[in-house]
C-alpha cells in the first residue's frame, strides 16, 4: 500500500520504485528490451539458484514467482 497522502498513485510510485532499482543495477536505456532474471542462492546458471523474479519490457510484465 502506498502513502502518499493522494500526492502519488500507486502505477506512479511502482514506476518510480522500478527506476530507481534499474538505476541501482545498471540497466542503461539501451537494454530496455532485455529482460532481467533476479535469482536467490546463486547465480543463474548454477544448480543451487532459484528463479524468484523476471523484468520483462517486452511483455510489459513483472513476474515475482512464489517460493
Amino acid at each position: 500500500m502506498v502513502n502518499s497522502n493522494g500526492v502519488l498513485s500507486y502505477e506512479d510510485a511502482l514506476a518510480m520504485a522500478s527506476t530507481n532499482v534499474e538505476r541501482l543495477l545498471g540497466i542503461s536505456e539501451h537494454a530496455q528490451n532485455t529482460d532481467l532474471v533476479a535469482t536467490r542462492g546463486g547465480d543463474l546458471l548454477s544448480f543451487e539458484s532459484k528463479v524468484v523474479a523476471i523484468i520483462s519490457p517486452r511483455r510489459g510484465l513483472v513476474d515475482l514467482l512464489a517460493n
